[in-house]
């Protein structure tokens, strides 16, 4: 159910089951990359991932798809981000909410 307050924040809170999903953070962990540093993406690639009974928006089925979330790893890519990727981050954030 969507919450928002005051127009700036805005919860979304979905029932999530904690699952394991090796395969898929491993072979994202061994891409090759400049960034973040393999520090981070060992972290990562321990942290949970969840499935949410979110379908894809727009689809004749979203009723009966799950997405597979990362929350967790993505909220420690976005705690290590520098001042410029956070400040792009969140000019990209802000796109994506008007499109």
């Amino acid at each position: 159910m969507p919450v928002s307050f005051e127009s700036r924040l805005h919860f979304d809170n979905v029932y999530a089951i904690r699952c394991n999903c090796p395969s898929i953070l491993q072979r994202w962990a061994v891409r090759p990359r400049h960034w973040p540093s393999s520090v981070i993406v060992q972290k990562v690639v321990s942290l949970r991932a969840y499935v949410t009974p979110v379908g894809f928006r727009g689809s004749q089925y979203k009723d009966n798809e799950w997405r597979i979330c990362f929350n967790d790893g993505e909220s420690e890519i976005v705690n290590n981000l520098n001042d410029i990727q956070a400040k792009v981050y969140v000019l990209l954030k802000m796109i994506v909410k008007d499109v």
